[in-house]
């Protein structure tokens, strides 16, 4: 609280507060701690809209109590995830299997094909890098 104090726009510590709040509450007992993790993930996220790691750890919050899920939709959550980083595959992956075990298929399917594609992209650049640093220390024109 005392670091909230002197910086109260700092989403980092907000998200550094809610992750200790959702760290000490028990699932059966959630009480204040999980109402706080929550306003505090919510106040992380609208500071720092694009952090999509902020996202993920209020979704795991509100699958460790699902009473919480009344406040916040998990589905929610992820589509967001995606409109801030649109190429976040964990994201698409993660709201994928939850379209599929909600009962929502086709969306699960297509949501699970965007999660490959762009992870695919992702092996194929890192490939790139990889060898152009491998060409790069060993005297080779990249």
């Amino acid at each position: 609280d005392a670091l909230l104090k002197l910086s109260p726009s700092d989403a980092n510590t907000y998200f550094r507060r809610a992750h200790a709040k959702s760290l000490l509450l028990r699932p059966e007992m959630p009480g204040d701690y999980a109402r706080g993790a929550v306003e505090d993930f919510m106040k992380a996220i609208e500071l720092a809209p694009n952090k999509v790691e902020f996202r993920l750890q209020l979704v795991r919050l509100l699958k460790r109590v699902p009473m919480l899920a009344e406040q916040v939709k998990i589905e929610d959550v992820y589509r967001d995830a995606i409109a801030a980083q649109p190429g976040y595959a964990l994201a698409r992956k993660n709201l994928g299997q939850l379209l599929l075990l909600t009962g929502k298929r086709q969306k699960g399917a297509h949501q699970g094909r965007q999660a490959r594609r762009r992870h695919q992209s992702l092996q194929v650049l890192l490939s790139l890098a990889e060898d152009s640093s491998n060409a790069s220390s060993s005297g080779q024109e990249v």
